[in-house]
């Protein structure tokens, strides 16, 4: 791969591309931005050029906007968990059925790309997209293009698997595969979470490719401690960071986390809630009042929360992949609460965390009384050694490299 200070062997390539289409349907989370974000920093450290148009339903565009990335907001759709069971519901036009706003939603993402004319379009997380509405961009769907002219790409923490929720076509994940050109894991092959079902080695064949994790930030790229301590005022007391995203019992943790950081020896450092975006607005409200009860400090999402993370004495996070890589580039000690999904997802990614600087405690040990005992252990914790190979320049690079080389393939087939 190229690293983030090598000249790509393929500069001065005439196929380059000009306008990449990025879709997104981000209605759950906030790790799908920030991986998009760096893939698109990667490409762009190679091609400064280069022309994004992120299409996303996203609650927090404006991270796009300020990265001066051009975005296509969708209307919102939003995840909740009821009884176990994972329910989709309208976030703002709840007048509209699910179906009637998904088809709104396709609309809007066909008449996106006839528009934009992309070289390449990226399809992150989900191969149909959310509800199949990114069928158009695969060229299937009865609002397809007839024809595609441009490289689809597919962007996975793992292999490409099937959403939890019933679909409207009756396409299997073997058809959605077979469209296509290039089927990339930002991660590295034993450590893909992907379901083993999920694995259509056939229908894969040799266009899956593991880049390797990315982040936000190269650990060389990371400001200093210091630096970091004084945005919240902290430059004498060191940092405890909480982040408890918006599912499971995330007022009992806060208020139970809180509470022992007295008995756990830790009130002498300056602890910071960050507040996950989708949370409910009477979530926010008494997430702020049990931080100023036990005289800590709750902030809005930080859109580059690594910087924060690899200057903590002490990390308290959820075990999805973007806060686990951050957590291994920076070495940070941390106590991990996996959040409890059907999937088991966060769960199966704990197994394989380095135990030296990472304590991993389940949701109930939290509330139940035991936070206290496990803030002690984790913020007796050394930290890790870090890592230097997450590298989103090195897979933007392999990106843009295997896509110039698709165009100009594409332009020989196409003949003088």
């Amino acid at each position: 791969m190229t690293g983030p200070s090598q000249a790509p062997a393929y500069q001065g390539q005439s196929h380059r591309l000009r306008r990449v289409l990025l879709y997104t349907h981000n209605s759950i989370g906030l790790g799908h931005v920030i991986r998009c974000l760096a893939v698109i920093d990667g490409m762009r450290r190679h091609r400064p050029d280069l022309d994004f148009l992120v299409i996303t339903g996203s609650a927090l565009p404006q991270v796009f906007l300020t990265e001066r990335v051009e975005v296509l907001r969708l209307p919102g759709l939003r995840q909740d968990l009821e009884l176990g069971q994972r329910v989709l519901r309208p976030r703002l036009l709840t007048s509209l059925s699910v179906s009637d706003l998904v088809k709104l939603r396709r609309r809007l993402i066909s008449s996106a790309v006839d528009g934009f004319c992309p070289d390449a379009v990226m399809v992150e997380h989900y191969p149909a997209g959310l509800q199949d509405e990114a069928l158009p961009l695969l060229g299937l769907g009865p609002d397809s293009r007839r024809s595609r002219d441009y490289a689809l790409v597919h962007i996975g923490r793992g292999q490409p698997y099937q959403p939890p929720w019933p679909t409207a076509q009756a396409l299997s994940l073997e058809n959605l595969l077979e469209a296509y050109d290039f089927l990339y894991v930002l991660n590295h092959p034993e450590h893909d979470l992907a379901p083993a079902e999920s694995a259509q080695a056939e229908a894969i064949g040799n266009r899956l490719r593991y880049l390797g994790p990315v982040a936000s930030r190269l650990r060389g790229e990371l400001p200093s401690r210091r630096e970091v301590l004084a945005r919240f005022g902290l430059e004498e007391r060191g940092l405890v960071l909480i982040s408890l995203g918006r599912g499971g019992p995330v007022l009992d943790m806060a208020r139970s986390l809180l509470s022992a950081l007295p008995a756990a020896g830790l009130d002498g450092r300056g602890a910071v809630m960050v507040l996950d975006p989708y949370l409910e607005p009477e979530a926010v409200t008494a997430l702020r009042d049990i931080a100023r009860q036990a005289g800590a400090t709750a902030v809005n999402f930080v859109p580059y929360l690594v910087e924060a993370v690899a200057a903590a004495d002490l990390v308290v996070c959820r075990a999805g992949y973007n806060a686990i890589t951050e957590l291994l580039m920076t070495g940070a000690p941390a106590l991990v609460v996996p959040e409890r999904h059907p999937s088991g997802e966060q769960e199966r990614r704990c197994r394989s965390l380095p135990r030296e600087h990472i304590l991993v405690a389940k949701e109930q040990e939290i509330v139940s009384g035991g936070a206290a005992g496990l803030l002690g252990r984790a913020g007796g914790l050394r930290p890790g050694p870090g890592r230097d190979d997450i590298d989103k320049y090195a897979v933007g690079g392999r990106m843009v490299e295997d896509l110039e080389t698709w165009l100009a393939a594409r332009e020989r087939r196409a003949g003088p």
